[in-house]
């Protein structure tokens, strides 16, 4: 007989009682249990006081289902999101979207969401769900970086002039102008030969918002200007190769797109999908470790950095002094700062590289979708388009008189009040970018009369109640001391009317003083670049871009009314929110 190891001889006792009816049954019982247990504390945990639905309480998956299935019908989520607070009627609400995981907190309430980003920057930072979003391409930006992150203080210093006055104006505005006027040249070219038809113009607008961004990073030529490139590419095919289609807009002929506007666009719809995913750092994993498309983005992404690099760096070195671009202006600095110190440049660091990539994606997508949006309202509100124009004429009256286009000089110079309106109003109703994402760092935060544990994810919303729809009230007694007490101060904003909020209305930003009307940046809530330390960094020149841009189109054409078939207000969601439908309708001013 083989002797038993004493651990053999208790498994088979083990098993031997187990097998014992009574003991079986005992054994189940506590399986059971314990998996009653397991899913019970798998369950989402609500945060006291704060409404949710209470059918995902009592679901491991949440919110997910009621979120995904909306997802199915209308292609988004966002819209879903802010509804939750119209259903509970409350401005804050909590949604289990993330399994195993805290509750994620929504405020749709702008003085909330002012409070939390300007003063209170010790309790609310960047979340770690934004840098799990960025962390497939943007690693070592800025916009990946948590406050307390060492880099973030060097990366904001590289990057710091790029935003100032001078720059913009010396440097950014003469590119951005150039490739507006390309964008008036192609659509003067589409409208001759669609004649009284209109076309298709999201392509156009990113196209351009891609060259702007690129000459604004990069000093790029004439010659690689996909506008200027794309509307030779059309010149050269005949009136009579062109369809219209059924709907009644013209179609132009497919021009192959360049390995560029691939790039990004894998990039951006990379950034969309990790946006959509409740685990964004996993999906990043995944698509740039097995998807081919976003494989070769990254790749083409980090050839045309190193060649632009090289470009500037030959610039640089050659004393040239003249400083034509982001990147030229970033690597000086850093070749100043590497002379005073005695060591040899770092201009390849991972840092630069994400920080001007940052600043091509960042600015080319959400400036892009705020113009299709500029273009859509233009057209559904022609009394606001005539008013825009008959100002930008009485405001560039030396343009009138000579009959051509106002210059950069004076679009930069002379400030338009309802141009500013105008614009201010596209990105309060748009909101391309509908919610900031920020992240408790203390237990204990205080929000709105809620306790919040450490670690929980806010969102704070700016596409729903007291910005887009009437507010929802709330007791003041509720608010932060710091929220309270800002209410006395100047810089606070009023509230919107609740009969008209949901209107496209520029006049809603101006304000009388003595004979004319001013702009007033602190008529009511937006909240598009979020606010405080953290605020969108590009903003200054986001706004350079729509206002030249807004009033070169505006100048040179009247945007007619579109038929209902082809101005649909659908949106989806990508990195930004953008119009699933934009067509424009030219006549030639």
């Amino acid at each position: 007989m083989i002797a038993m190891t004493k651990s053999q001889i208790n498994i088979s006792n083990l098993l031997h009682w187990a097998l014992v009816p009574s003991n079986a049954v005992t054994v189940i019982a506590i399986c059971i249990a314990l998996l009653y247990f397991s899913y019970r504390a798998a369950l989402p945990r609500p945060i006291p006081g704060i409404p949710y639905n209470e059918d995902a309480a009592n679901s491991i998956l949440g919110d997910i289902p009621a979120l995904l299935a909306h997802r199915k019908r209308t292609g988004q989520s966002r819209e879903w999101l802010i509804q939750q607070t119209v259903t509970h009627n409350s401005p804050i609400i909590q949604l289990f979207i993330k399994p195993f995981s805290k509750p994620f907190v929504l405020i749709s309430d702008f003085r909330e969401s002012q409070d939390i980003s300007f003063r209170r920057t010790a309790e609310f930072d960047r979340s770690v769900r934004n840098a799990e979003l960025f962390s497939g391409i943007l690693p070592n930006n800025q916009i990946s970086m948590k406050s307390s992150d060492p880099r973030l203080k060097k990366n904001k210093e590289l990057m710091r002039d790029t935003m100032t006055p001078a720059f913009l104006h010396e440097v950014s505005a003469p590119e951005i102008y150039t490739k507006a006027l390309q964008l008036v040249d192609l659509w003067t070219f589409k409208k001759k030969v669609a004649d009284a038809r209109p076309f298709e113009a999201a392509q156009d607008i990113f196209r351009t918002a891609l060259d702007i961004i690129n000459a604004a990073a990069f000093g790029i030529d004439d010659s690689e200007s996909l506008t200027k490139t794309y509307t030779e590419a059309l010149s050269d095919v005949s009136r009579h190769a062109l369809d219209r289609t059924d709907d009644g807009a013209y179609e132009f002929p497919h021009v192959p797109r360049t390995a560029l506007e691939e790039a990004v666009e894998a990039l951006v719809d990379s950034l969309a999908k990790a946006m959509g995913s409740p685990a964004p750092y996993l999906t990043n994993l995944f698509n740039f470790t097995f998807v081919q498309r976003y494989r070769k983005a990254w790749w083409l992404k980090n050839q045309m950095v190193n060649a632009e690099m090289q470009k500037s760096i030959r610039r640089i070195e050659t004393n040239d002094s003249k400083i034509r671009c982001a990147l030229d202006f970033i690597l000086q600095r850093e070749r100043v700062a590497a002379k005073a110190a005695g060591r040899p440049p770092a201009y390849g660091t991972p840092e630069i590289r994400d920080e001007i990539c940052g600043y091509i994606i960042a600015g080319h997508d959400t400036t892009a979708s705020t113009l299709l949006w500029a273009l859509k309202y233009l057209a559904d509100n022609p009394e606001s388009q005539t008013k825009l124009r008959s100002a930008l004429q009485k405001g560039y009256t030396t343009a009138v008189a000579d009959d051509r286009n106002p210059t950069a000089s004076e679009i930069i110079k002379i400030h338009v009040a309802y141009l500013e309106a105008l614009i201010e109003e596209v990105n309060r109703k748009a909101a391309v970018i509908p919610l900031i994402s920020r992240q408790t760092t203390v237990e204990g935060a205080q929000v709105l009369g809620a306790t919040l544990p450490k670690g929980t994810t806010v969102f704070l919303m700016s596409n729903g109640p007291d910005f887009r729809s009437p507010s929802i009230p709330i007791e003041e007694s509720l608010r932060s001391e710091s929220c309270r007490s800002a209410a006395s101060t100047k810089s606070h904003r009023g509230r919107w009317d609740g009969s008209d909020v949901h209107e496209f209305r520029p006049e809603r930003w101006l304000k009388t003083s003595g004979e004319e009307a001013v702009f007033n940046v602190n008529a009511g809530p937006m909240f598009a670049f979020g606010g405080g330390p953290r605020a969108c960094f590009g903003r200054r020149l986001a706004y350079l871009e729509l206002r030249i841009v807004i009033a070169l189109l505006v100048w040179n054409f009247e945007f007619e009314t579109l038929p209902e078939e082809l101005n649909s207000y659908d949106a989806s969601d990508g990195l930004t929110t953008i119009p699933k439908q934009c067509y424009v309708h030219l006549r030639r001013l």
